[in-house]
């Protein structure tokens, strides 16, 4: 028997090696050695080197399209980012189709997202959010966007100064480098929980009109309706209470408010509890959290799988939102959101 193993064509090579040096920046080393690590491939101690290795190992076929995908599908675009967590309604979740892939897949195409179902993850830049992917897998329904961003990266090796008519003048050197955003919508109907996830920086307007495009999107199989925001408010005055339990749970300063008026506990160093206070833990225990509203909350918590780890959360109770500060994979994001739903 004659096997024909298929390369990446040369075009395909020099999209993957665009996408490494955009994306590699912006992925945690742990990440990039893990990936490096389970091909074989040489690791390096820089990202300079990580990707000068990368780059080399797709020229050379070590590192082929399969895998860069499987890993992005992992790492790109999970942790360091806003979320808007969301129930599913009851009837939604319980839908016998959920058991069936082909069911899900005709509903989709139905949907008008054949030509992305189950799609290769995107090599693309585009310059507007553009629905790159569909893919349901282990009973778990996900929407992917991706957005291209130009960026500047500062290179004082290639600085240098040249004389002209007595002057001098000094020029400082950056290189253009390719990025992009990753927004993800994903339902989960096992845990009857959704949610939006957007990598973009905060600001009112660009997260108003992208979850826009997420609602405008899923409008065109379900009513958004069917997805309620998850009461953060309540989970921050949850974690708080937690908090003084000992229980790995830290939080760095909480704010809770009452009408027009507000009270707030927080550290000075965002490396410790305000707990650690004496005095402080004593106010706090005496306020009753049912008598106020959670507004705002910074919290350090621990990860079931790698007790080295812990993982910085906002949350901000009138927005609904959470910020995962930490780079994070899949798999951990929602083990933090699964610790956030459970704590309502």
């Amino acid at each position: 028997m004659i096997r024909v193993l298929k390369e990446s064509l040369p075009s395909e090579k020099d999209a993957l090696i665009r996408l490494v040096r955009g994306v590699v920046l912006a992925q945690g080393n742990v990440f990039i050695k893990e990936l490096l690590r389970s091909r074989g491939i040489k690791i390096g101690t820089t990202k300079a080197e990580f990707e000068a290795n990368m780059v080399a190992a797709i020229q050379n076929g070590e590192l082929q399209r399969h895998h860069i995908d499987s890993w992005l599908g992992e790492v790109e675009g999970w942790g360091n980012q806003h979320v808007y967590l969301l129930s599913m309604s009851k009837a939604l979740s319980e839908e016998p189709f959920w058991r069936d892939v082909r069911t899900v897949e005709s509903k989709m195409r139905s949907a008008g997202f054949g030509d992305r179902w189950n799609s290769s993850i995107s090599l693309e830049y585009p310059s507007a959010h553009t629905l790159t992917g569909v893919y349901f897998d282990a009973g778990v329904l996900t929407f992917v966007w991706h957005k291209g961003l130009s960026l500047w990266i500062r290179h004082k090796d290639k600085d240098y100064r040249e004389e002209e008519d007595g002057d001098t003048y000094e020029f400082r050197a950056y290189r253009m480098s390719g990025d992009r955003v990753v927004t993800r919508f994903q339902l989960r109907p096992l845990d009857g929980l959704a949610a939006v996830f957007l990598q973009i920086a905060v600001d009112e307007e660009e997260h108003k009109t992208t979850l826009e495009i997420v609602k405008s999107t899923i409008d065109r199989i379900w009513s958004f309706n069917e997805f309620e925001p998850f009461p953060i408010a309540n989970a921050i005055k949850k974690l708080d209470t937690r908090s003084l339990e000992g229980n790995g749970i830290i939080a760095q300063s909480t704010r809770l408010s009452s009408g027009e008026a507000y009270v707030e506990f927080g550290a000075r160093s965002a490396s410790l509890a305000y707990q650690d206070s004496t005095a402080v833990r004593q106010v706090r225990k005496s306020v009753q959290a049912r008598s106020f509203t959670g507004a705002s909350g910074r919290f350090t918590v621990p990860l079931n799988h790698d007790s080295n780890r812990r993982v910085r959360l906002q949350m901000f109770g009138a927005e609904r939102r959470i910020k995962i500060a930490s780079q994070l994979t899949a798999d951990q994001v929602w083990e933090i959101l699964s610790l956030v739903a459970a704590n309502v």
